[in-house]
């Protein structure tokens, strides 16, 4: 069981932890399509992006939570502050695998889209081309593709085809 909610400043730690273990993940599956830095990044360098994202009201972050913590982190910050692309938001989420393929991804994704209705225009997010059940995901809740970039992630000596994705928040 799970629930989804607006995520707090308590659910720090728990969200930098899910977001290390993807790392971890990736050795084991190198065509895992999240998108990482080569290295872990520091801890206090992680904890100043969450405190960024969750004081600065510009973006929406919502979380998964199950067994009494955060396992899950979805958010939809601007594409570019202060510009004529400010209107548009860029979703990103990424859930511990143990928490996958439960419906926890649709619920933090339709949760965000209706809080970025207040913010933002149109919400766009990019996929690896080989994650067909997140492509799958996103078309199911309103997302259509507008293009496809060709070698654009590189995992050691292998590459990725990015899929680009949008959804009309406004008319």
């Amino acid at each position: 069981m799970y629930t989804v909610r607006e995520a707090n400043a308590q659910d720090m730690l728990p969200v930098i932890d899910a977001y290390y273990s993807y790392y971890d993940e990736v050795k084991r599956n190198p065509e895992l399509g999240l998108t990482l830095y080569n290295e872990k990044p520091d801890l206090n360098v992680e904890k100043k992006w969450y405190a960024d994202l969750i004081s600065s009201g510009r973006a929406v972050a919502v979380v998964g939570e199950a067994d009494g913590r955060a396992v899950g982190l979805c958010t939809i910050e601007p594409r570019k502050e202060n510009s004529v692309m400010s209107h548009i938001g860029v979703l990103g989420i990424a859930i511990m695998q143990k928490y996958r393929n439960m419906g926890m991804g649709r619920a933090m994704i339709t949760t965000a889209l209706e809080l970025a209705r207040e913010k933002f225009e149109i919400v766009v997010l990019s996929v690896y081309s080989n994650n067909l059940h997140a492509i799958h995901l996103y078309r199911s809740l309103g997302f259509t593709e507008y293009g496809l970039l060709p070698r654009a992630y590189k995992r050691g000596n292998k590459y990725f085809d990015e899929v680009l994705m949008y959804k009309a928040l406004k008319a």
